[in-house]
């Protein structure tokens, strides 16, 4: 092994490495104070306000045919109007729906449900009524 690996990696060297004690600092008042000789300021420039290009814009000089997915050159179309300009789930097709009407639907069939329900309890407790009259 001595053959194929510098005694830097070795067991000994890395038992002298971390055989030390590290003492914890507590608070910041700890910290070594430091002179660099400037002072540290943040950048001048920042980013800028939005979501950054995903395409570049290609110069003057280059081919500009090879780019198909520039916009201009590409319209999506919509799969079940089949009409350019918007995508399926657009609320720009007029063949979609609103999703909150399912909603509407679903807490009214719960409500439908909470009636029969109340109805069935209530013409069973009037036949247990007839039965014990009799």
């Amino acid at each position: 092994m001595q053959d194929y690996m510098h005694p830097y990696y070795s067991v000994y060297h890395f038992r002298i490495a971390y055989g030390g004690v590290i003492k914890p600092l507590l608070d910041k008042t700890q910290w070594a104070k430091v002179n660099l000789g400037f002072r540290v300021l943040p950048p001048l420039s920042k980013l800028p306000v939005g979501r950054l290009r995903k395409l570049r814009i290609p110069g003057c000089m280059e081919d500009k045919g090879n780019k198909k997915r520039t916009k201009g050159k590409w319209q999506v179309q919509c799969k079940t109007c089949f009409a350019y300009g918007h995508r399926t789930g657009s609320p720009k097709c007029p063949l979609t729906g609103t999703k909150k009407r399912y909603k509407n639907l679903f807490f009214c069939y719960l409500s439908e449900i909470d009636f029969l329900i109340s109805t069935l309890l209530i013409l069973q407790e009037e036949s247990c009524q007839a039965k014990e009259a009799l």
